[in-house]
C-alpha cells in the first residue's frame, strides 16, 4: 500500500515538473497560433453574417408572402364587389328621365347595335353616358332615328348622325365619334340641364317640344329603344 502511494506521488511530481518546464512557444509558433485564431474568428464572423442574411431573406420572403396574400384578398373583395354590382344591375331606359343611367355594358351595347352601321360606336355610346350622364340607349335610338342607322346621305357625306344644323346649314364632322360627342354634350347642357337654353324637363316628350317639331319624334325613338332592349333581354 505504501509502495503504491509512493509511486503515485512520484508520478504526480514528474508530471507537474514536466508541465512547469514545458518550453514556451517560439515566435513562429505564436504567429501560427495568431493566424489560426484570426481565421477562426473570421470564419465565425462569416457564419454569423450568413445566418443574418438567411434571416433577412426569411423575413423578406415572409413579407412578400403577406403582400401576395393581401393582394389576393383585395382581388377577391373586388370580384365580390363587381359580382354584387352585376347581380343588382338593371338595364334601364326611362323615357320619363333621360338622365337615368342605362347601366348597359359595352358588350351589351355591341349586341344591341349588331347588324347596323352604328355598331362601330357601341363603346362610344356607353362612354357618352359615363361622361355626360345621358342615357346610352336614348343616344343610340336618337342616332338611329336621325341617321337611318348610319345609312343616311347626311351621315355619309357629313359624318352627321344627329341631324345637327348650324346657321350655315348642316354641320360637318370629322367622324361619327365627334358628332356623337357634340350631340350628347348639347343634349346635356342645353336640353337636360335646368340652366340650359332649351330646358323643358327631363322626359323625352319634354325634349321633343324644344328639339323637334315632329309630334311622332319621341314615340319613334321610344319604339327603337324598346327594340334595342329586346335584343339583350
Amino acid at each position: 500500500m505504501l509502495r503504491r502511494l509512493s509511486w503515485v506521488c512520484s508520478l504526480l511530481f514528474l508530471t507537474s515538473t514536466s508541465i512547469i518546464n514545458y518550453p514556451t512557444p517560439t515566435f513562429a509558433a505564436r504567429q501560427l497560433i495568431d493566424v489560426d485564431l484570426y481565421e477562426f474568428k473570421n470564419y465565425r464572423n462569416i457564419l454569423s453574417d450568413r445566418d443574418l442574411k438567411l434571416k433577412e431573406l426569411e423575413i423578406q420572403k415572409q413579407r412578400e408572402l403577406e403582400l401576395e396574400q393581401e393582394r389576393l384578398r383585395q382581388e377577391e373583395l373586388e370580384r365580390q364587389r363587381l359580382a354584387e354590382i352585376e347581380a343588382n344591375r338593371v338595364v334601364t331606359y326611362n323615357p320619363y328621365n333621360l338622365l337615368e343611367p342605362s347601366n348597359i355594358t359595352r358588350e351589351e351595347a355591341y349586341i344591341m347595335l349588331e347588324g347596323t352601321a352604328l355598331q362601330t360606336l357601341s363603346n362610344a355610346y356607353v362612354y357618352m353616358e359615363e361622361l355626360y350622364g345621358v342615357n346610352a340607349i336614348y343616344l343610340m335610338s336618337l342616332s338611329a332615328e336621325e341617321s337611318g342607322w348610319g345609312r343616311s346621305q347626311l351621315a355619309i357625306t357629313h359624318n352627321n348622325i344627329g341631324g345637327i344644323k348650324s346657321s350655315n346649314g348642316w354641320m360637318y364632322f370629322s367622324d361619327w365619334g365627334e358628332c356623337l360627342d357634340y350631340k350628347a354634350r348639347l343634349l346635356k347642357n342645353q336640353y337636360l340641364s335646368e340652366n340650359g337654353d332649351y330646358f323643358n324637363g327631363y322626359s323625352i316628350w319634354n325634349v321633343n317640344i324644344k328639339y323637334c317639331e315632329q309630334n311622332t319624334w319621341a314615340d319613334n325613338i321610344n319604339s327603337i329603344a324598346y327594340g334595342l332592349l329586346n335584343k339583350i333581354n
